[in-house]
């Protein structure tokens, strides 16, 4: 199996009936993704594996496509191929047609709107309808955690979680508590994040003096920064939380999301992306601003612009204000947070637990092996 530790391990089955030869046992195997994309960006849309050290019968690749004769499988979250930068088209013209080989068994597509964006890349393609027969839809899975369903008491515990802060929503997080407050709402909000924001974030504003005023709510009562913690910590913190908030300008797999409904949190999300179709109306609540039809938000590609701010901050206003309207809702029908735990625990038993997920894969793998 290729691809990064995390994401390996939520694609992947957890208990196999096939030996695996994961991340941390395949550097003997395979070209490393390093140094692959050192030599040029868009290469890291595939995986190279030593065909003279080959101890495995088939290739499991995560974002890329392996470049083998053995038969082969592709988990992806977005575009595929995925070459990025410049020249990157030209590269996935080339690999693209290995989809249509015979050794290319399935694609495994995270989500709908993954699904979707292979589609988008690949417009104008002739072998795309025969292609797409490989298609499938399998959501990463996660353990589930002896959970608890929430009930309502006060303060409302949010908690936001996700590295690059402002892309994943935390400026919008800052901007609802101090509004929820203003408004009388009792709450407390949890953050865990490394603080990566602004710079060459692809959804931020490159300026970090922007940010620096909703910055300074980090410190106002009610808001506990706890900067980055292992992930048994995070858990711990969602399982004590009434609801997590993801308010994300774009991401295409929450996967903090699904972790907080293995422990029965639910969540305010956005309508980017796969999130509207990771938390149905009985496990939170979808807040909104304007999408193509891709699931978009419209405003990403006028980054360049020199009013790019003002968009960025109506945004985040935009759904901070959504979010209130969610808390104060909740305030008047303390009966939701249970209501809301229930259908978040039910739909990650439905949809990610890990041994039904895994036992997917499995077939998957015995499938492509006959």
């Amino acid at each position: 199996m290729t691809g990064t530790r995390p994401m390996v391990r939520a694609n992947t089955p957890e208990a196999s009936r096939h030996e695996l030869l994961l991340e941390t046992e395949q550097a003997a195997h395979f070209v490393p993704r390093r140094v692959i994309e050192r030599a040029w960006p868009p290469l890291a849309a595939l995986s190279w594996p030593h065909s003279s050290r080959a101890p495995y019968d088939l290739v499991h690749g995560l974002n890329a496509i392996p470049i083998t004769t053995k038969p082969f499988i592709t988990t992806f979250e977005s575009m595929l191929p995925r070459a990025l930068g410049p020249g990157g088209s030209a590269v996935a013209a080339r690999l693209r047609d290995r989809l249509t080989r015979s050794n290319c068994r399935s694609l495994v597509a995270m989500s709908h709107y993954a699904r979707g964006k292979f589609i988008k890349g690949n417009r104008g393609w002739d072998s795309l309808d025969t292609v797409l027969g490989k298609v499938r839809v399998i959501y990463p899975h996660f353990a589930e955690r002896n959970p608890t369903i929430r009930t309502y008491d006060s303060p409302l515990r949010l908690v936001f979680v996700g590295n690059d802060f402002a892309r994943k929503g935390g400026i919008v997080a800052l901007r609802a508590a101090k509004k929820a407050t203003e408004l009388g709402l009792r709450v407390q909000l949890d953050i865990v994040s490394g603080m990566r924001y602004a710079g060459d974030v692809y959804t931020d504003h490159p300026d970090r003096a922007r940010y620096a005023k909703d910055l300074e709510s980090l410190t106002a009562p009610g808001v506990v920064m706890h900067g980055r913690l292992p992930n048994g910590e995070v858990l711990a913190l969602m399982a004590n939380a009434h609801v997590q908030l993801l308010p994300t300008l774009d991401d295409t797999f929450g996967y903090s999301v699904v972790e907080g409904f293995s422990v029965a949190t639910p969540a305010i999300v956005s309508n980017v992306c796969a999130m509207p179709e990771l938390v149905p109306p009985e496990a939170g609540a979808i807040v909104e601003i304007p999408v193509d039809e891709w699931g978009n938000w419209q405003g990403l590609p006028s980054r360049g612009e020199r009013d790019y701010w003002e968009r960025l901050s109506a945004a985040y206003d935009t759904l901070a204000e959504q979010i209130v309207r969610q808390l104060a809702t909740i305030a008047d029908e303390p009966g939701r947070i249970a209501a809301w735990s229930e259908g978040a625990l039910n739909r990650f038993r439905r949809v990610h637990e890990s041994r039904a997920v895994s036992a997917r894969l499995d077939d998957l793998y015995d499938a492509a092996l006959n």
